[in-house]
């Protein structure tokens, strides 16, 4: 089972996912991505920053060839 990292990209900085989670196929992928955007997108509304926000994520072997596994 592939293991995912979702990093937190918003205009202030970089939050890299070190611990990453194993899933089973793409939909689980997506489902995880847009929970962890739209908790990004919430801790940013507390703290009153505007910007982009975007969730990438990587695996263990997409990353070492292509890059982002979603974006």
């Amino acid at each position: 089972m592939p293991r995912f990292f979702f990093d937190i990209h918003d205009t202030r900085e970089i939050t890299m996912d070190d611990d990453g989670i194993d899933l089973t196929g793409t939909d689980a992928v997506r489902r995880l991505a847009m929970e962890a955007l739209a908790q990004a997108i919430l801790d940013g509304a507390n703290e009153c920053s505007t910007g982009t926000t975007k969730v990438v994520v990587r695996d263990t072997i997409v990353v070492s060839c292509c890059g982002p596994a979603l974006q």
